[in-house]
């Protein structure tokens, strides 16, 4: 079984925007440590640039663009070299970036027990998710006591393809041992989760927050909570 994570584990207690905001805030309070000045303001407007048009590239091409490359970006436009542009450097921009943000992602209610009761009826887990940075899931997982549920967790950021390409979804399985056709995916995600897993040929379950339309992929069951798929898995499982 495939399992998204954002808005289908875990949830964000608070805006996207206050997120944003706290991940840019703290990003700028190191800047002058590593020796430049800026205005916040104008900070903000140039990171909130780049990451607009890196995620408008991403979505169009199914391409992850990492948040290292954006960082990158703009630091040389802030007079950073070539050589100061280091793995280290960038990764210290990742950490300080997505770090901020870490302790605001909660788990949906049972979705830890929810895993643990799929573990222990035989089904091997694995996590599939677009992200900009590999290093903020493996963060969330660990505190939030995930990783030991999911044998195998693959990101958009270390495979350098976002869901529904098919080979981020085809990583994951390879990693499992499994077959498409003997795979579920579960997700929130109408355009990403579910139209990725069935063009696959694996079955799919939409997660259904209150307030999403229903759309023109079809997944092959629909639950409004987490805690429902393992009753899903059992209608599935007496045919």
């Amino acid at each position: 079984m495939l399992f998204d994570l954002g808005n289908t584990l875990i949830y964000l207690d608070v805006t996207v925007e206050r997120l944003n905001e706290l991940r840019v805030r703290h990003l700028h309070s190191v800047l002058p440590a590593m020796g430049i000045s800026i205005q916040f303001e104008e900070f903000q407007e140039k990171l909130a640039q780049l990451w607009e048009r890196s995620f408008s590239e991403a979505e169009r091409t199914e391409k992850e663009y990492p948040a290292t490359r954006v960082f990158a970006e703009i630091a040389r436009n802030l007079g950073v070299t070539e050589e100061t542009l280091t793995p280290k450097f960038l990764g210290r921009w990742e950490r300080e970036y997505f770090g901020a943000g870490v302790p605001h992602w909660k788990p949906f209610p049972e979705a830890r027990t929810t895993l643990s009761l799929l573990r222990s009826r035989g089904y091997k887990l694995g996590l599939v998710s677009n992200v900009s940075s590999d290093w903020v899931v493996r963060q969330i997982m660990d505190r939030l006591s995930f990783t030991e549920l999911f044998e195998v967790a693959v990101t958009s950021a270390r495979i350098g393809m976002r869901k529904p390409n098919s080979k981020i979804f085809s990583a994951a399985l390879r990693s499992l041992g499994v077959e498409a056709e003997e795979a579920v995916m579960v997700g929130d995600s109408l355009s990403q989760d579910i139209l990725g897993a069935k063009r696959l040929g694996m079955k799919a379950i939409h997660v259904r927050h209150e307030g999403d339309e229903p759309g023109d992929i079809k997944p092959d069951a629909v639950v409004t909570n987490i805690t429902a798929v393992p009753k899903v898995l059992d209608g599935w499982s007496r045919w």
